[in-house]
């Protein structure tokens, strides 16, 4: 018997042995590749460890919630290399677009898919009732807002202070990096945040107030304007993302914004499906509406999310079936650093808004926010200030359930964009 274990230890030291060379002759012959493949074993080991820790200490964050509940569907973006790439092109188209294509973008607003101009009077239609009907309840609560803050000048710091007693968790912890990383955030593998870019204080302390002023403040677009909810009419273009985000222009009217919402079309390829160079395609074309309206000084891009078909994104609010929301930043950064060619001068000032509107969110309507996803790539995300991508609901749920979700976008973007700071 212990003959046998010897000779056992002994082939399996020689097929380490015979690795160890292998990887070194490969690794002289194909460094590159050895390196590439060394960083993806240290980033899967890390992920796995902060999950394991994550999920051990904090059972409730939204990150062992994700994991153990929500996947990738086939209609997630997808960071791969070749948006990568495209999006290296895309600069390139932007940049023509500013010196050869502004005019055009002046009339951008109106540069959509035939498809969608037969729709949009169809949308506006359906979606003006009820947004009359969800700003009616708010009507009163906005009016006050000046009064009340001109009552109780506190810096808005405080104010996030005062929403902090209704999450579970003190203003302290709030204030603490790896903390507010476990509770709110999903870091996605490949991609970084340090604790110098996620600074509670710093981006709570940010002023995101917007004057209402010019003729817009506020653009919203759709970089995957197919998306469609569980029982969406097929054709109907008011039961998908585009007719949402009317609506949400139609609420966001209703505060006193003016909203520029624009239809344009880019996930389409040759009449059919093509989400891989949405991003590219639409970053000449809103690059060139921002550079015919300076004076718009938020960016919304609205989606919904893509996720396994036996998971329904939903929460109870005011007795109301409402899809779940989340909202996304692109770093511009890998696990290693920054990603070359890939800038975004704005990105304190969108972490600072989807901070923002999270813990909004999660203060006055419980349970509805799901976390703030981070993944590597831009997302155009670069072009103003303010500049949010927001996932209501996903294909799981139906068109009533997000339709209940988008009044409340609306508010919470009110509340954060009046906020002054004292």
């Amino acid at each position: 018997m212990g003959n046998r274990k010897k000779e056992r230890a002994v082939v399996a030291g020689l097929w380490f042995l015979l690795f160890v060379v292998v990887w070194y002759v490969y690794g002289i012959l194909f460094p590159e590749s050895c390196r590439r493949a060394e960083r993806r074993a240290v980033s899967c080991v890390q992920e796995l460890t902060q999950d394991a820790i994550s999920a051990l200490m904090l059972r409730s964050s939204p990150l062992v919630t994700y994991v153990l509940e929500e996947q990738k569907g086939e209609q997630r973006m997808q960071a791969t290399a070749g948006e990568l790439a495209m999006a290296e092109a895309g600069e390139r188209l932007a940049k023509a677009a500013q010196q050869g294509s502004v005019g055009a973008g002046e009339n951008a607003e109106t540069v959509e898919n035939a498809e969608t101009e037969g729709n949009a009077e169809a949308v506006n239609a359906e979606t003006a009732a009820y947004a009359e009907a969800a700003n009616a309840g708010t009507e009163a609560g906005a009016n006050a807002e000046p009064a009340a803050a001109a009552a109780v000048p506190i810096s808005r710091l405080e104010q996030f202070r005062e929403k902090t007693a209704a999450l579970g968790f003190s203003f302290e912890q709030m204030m603490d990096y790896q903390f507010l990383l476990n509770q709110l955030y999903v870091v996605s593998a490949g991609t970084s945040v340090t604790a110098e870019q996620l600074d509670p204080q710093t981006l709570l302390s940010k002023s995101l107030a917007i004057e209402k002023t010019g003729e817009y403040q506020i653009l919203i677009y759709h970089t995957h304007s197919q998306e469609a909810y569980a029982d969406s009419v097929p054709g109907d273009v008011s039961q998908t993302v585009v007719g949402m985000g009317e609506l949400l222009a139609e609420c966001l009217r209703g505060y006193g914004y003016s909203v520029m919402h624009h239809r344009g079309i880019y996930d389409v390829t040759d009449g059919v499906l093509d989400r891989d160079p949405a991003y590219t395609k639409a970053m000449p074309v809103i690059s060139s509406i921002l550079e015919a309206h300076p004076e718009i000084q938020v960016v919304i891009d609205l989606h919904r999310d893509g996720v396994r078909e036996d998971l329904h994104l939903v929460q109870e609010i005011d007795g109301k079936q409402t899809a779940r929301i989340m909202y996304f930043n692109g770093m511009c950064r890998s696990e290693t650093g920054e990603i070359e060619g890939l800038v975004n001068p704005y990105r304190e000032d969108n972490m600072a808004f989807s901070l923002q509107m999270a813990l909004t969110t999660m203060a006055d309507y419980p349970g509805l926010t799901r976390c703030i996803y981070v993944r590597s790539n831009r997302y155009n995300l670069h072009m103003r200030a303010r500049s949010a991508l927001i996932e209501v609901g996903a294909q799981t749920n139906t068109v009533e359930e997000v339709k209940h979700a988008i009044p409340i976008v609306a508010d919470v973007l009110n509340q954060v964009l009046s906020i002054e700071q004292k």
